[in-house]
Formats: C-alpha cells, structure tokens, sequence
C-alpha cells in the first residue's frame, strides 16, 4: 500500500509510465494490477515515512523505455545499473509519495 499526497497523480504516473491498469478508482482508495498483482493508494497522512518497494520485472529495459516519456524534472531517478547481487536496476521516486520504486531484472 503506498500512501499518497495525491492520489489522481500517483495513479496516472503508475498507469502510463509502468503499464498498471485500474482495477478501483475512488477519490479515497485506488487499486492497480498488472500481471496478477495488486498496488494499492491511499491518502497519506500527515506523518506518513519513506517506503520501498522492489518490483522484479523480465522486461527492465523495456519498460524503462516507457517510462523515460514520463518523467519530469521533479521525478527523481536512477537510470539502469548494474547491481553487484546480479541484478539491474532503475530507481525512481513515485510522484505525490515518499515511496522509493526499485525496479530490477535478473542478468
């Protein structure tokens, strides 16, 4: 569950830059999917800390094709790396969050 200042942002961010679709869509609560698996939204309060969450993919390089149309200045990211425990990355900070995306593939 990943808590958010802005709920429309955060989901809109998700859906096209990362591919998820929208399985619940309320100005309270708002459930993605992709692949058989759920990200769910909701309204950060005001003492809401830093999360992570590590997303393994088959496809990094493809979906980090898509997801450079998305970003802005104020999106904070690491392009691909590789990663020392064999596996390649990006980072990127969700928007409207104070969640870190980690997002890997085996190599």
């Amino acid at each position: 569950m990943v808590p958010s200042a802005n709920l429309a942002e955060t989901k809109r961010f998700l859906v096209k830059a990362l591919g998820f679709e929208i399985a619940m869509d309320t100005p309270e609560y708002v459930i993605l999917t992709k692949n058989n698996y759920d990200l769910h939204i909701c309204p950060a309060g005001d003492k809401v800390g830093q999360m992570s969450i590590y997303l393994e993919v088959d496809d990094l390089d493809e979906i980090w094709t898509g997801l450079k149309a998305e970003l802005t200045d104020q999106i904070r990211v690491r392009e691909p790396f590789l990663r020392e425990y064999g596996m390649k990355e990006f980072h990127v900070d969700i928007p409207e969050t104070k969640t870190l995306l980690f997002v890997g593939q085996r190599v």
